[in-house]
């Protein structure tokens, strides 16, 4: 049995090609599934990327920004004379990402079937992916989720410990003495936020979630 494992694929669609450049973006893209790119601008002085005087620059920062990767490269002169510069590529990711099976609403607990995990372009995507399927436990949707849409860090978060309706005791210390008393909470909060909550004669106060069953008024 012959088994055959490819982490990258890259293709160049610009006609021409760099065992240079396909290098460094193979240790620069590691992350991803696969990418295409295109050169699209080369210093003014070099006329191909495989001029000898061209060489990629390693210590100098690579910058992906919108859908175009920034090369920074040196350029050989005269001599010892050397030229920064870049070489500008577009970009096109792709990486194995979560992807909606159906619209989920604002505050909806998810699970794993409600996602398929596929491969996608992610090139203009803002915010990192989920990248694993145990950060579904414990988590509902912090906006609307379109069917189809890929799932990004920000579109969920934790379920609350304490939800708007829930009955909880309050606790307030000054010096030695601690008072405490029930009241229900306004709104949803997790540990360590602060929320406001409402006790029987109507008096309304802000405080600090200690657990899900606790909380510090603060003010």
């Amino acid at each position: 049995m012959i088994g055959i494992i490819i982490s990258i694929l890259f293709f160049n669609i610009s006609g021409e090609s760099s065992s240079e450049l396909d290098s460094y973006l193979n240790m620069k893209l590691a992350d991803y599934k696969k990418y295409e790119y295109e050169i699209v601008s080369l210093p003014s002085i070099v006329k191909s990327i495989n001029d000898d005087r061209i060489s990629i620059s390693s210590d100098r920062e690579f910058k992906i920004n919108y859908g175009y990767a920034y090369i920074p490269v040196e350029i050989k002169g005269s001599g010892d004379n050397t030229t920064q510069s870049v070489v500008t590529i577009k970009m096109n990711l792709f990486n194995e990402v979560f992807v909606a099976n159906k619209k989920i609403r604002k505050g909806d607990v998810i699970t794993a079937s409600d996602f398929s995990f596929v491969e996608e372009e992610v090139t203009h995507l803002r915010n990192a992916t989920v990248k694993n399927i145990t950060e579904f436990n414990n988590h509902q949707a912090a906006m609307n989720i379109a069917d189809g849409a890929i799932l990004q860090d920000n579109m969920i978060v934790t379920q609350p410990d304490i939800k708007a309706g829930d009955k909880i005791y309050a606790f307030s210390t000054v010096g030695s003495v601690t008072v405490s008393f029930p009241a229900y909470a306004r709104e949803d909060g997790r540990i360590g936020e602060t929320v406001r909550i409402v006790r029987d004669d109507k008096l309304t106060f802000k405080a600090l979630i200690v657990n899900s069953q606790q909380v510090k008024i603060i003010e």
